[in-house]
């Protein structure tokens, strides 16, 4: 489980696993390969291994992660 305050942010990195993602709360922007996708409350994404992605609080932000291996 992670929470962001607005503009809080994880850079740019790579899994060796595909992470699934879930808005519980708030507003997020997720970044994969350079694309922008927002997440809202009940909302999921899933950011595939061995590709860039990162994270921003659009506000503030909590979400559950779920990495595969």
């Amino acid at each position: 489980m992670f929470s962001f305050d607005k503009g809080e942010e994880i850079s740019s990195h790579e899994s060796s696993g595909d992470a699934f993602v879930i808005c519980l709360d708030g507003v997020g922007e997720i970044t994969i390969d350079d694309k922008k996708y927002e997440l809202h409350e009940g909302e999921s994404i899933v950011m595939p291994a061995k590709h860039p992605h990162a994270v921003l609080g659009k506000e503030q932000f909590k979400m559950l992660l779920v990495v595969v291996f």
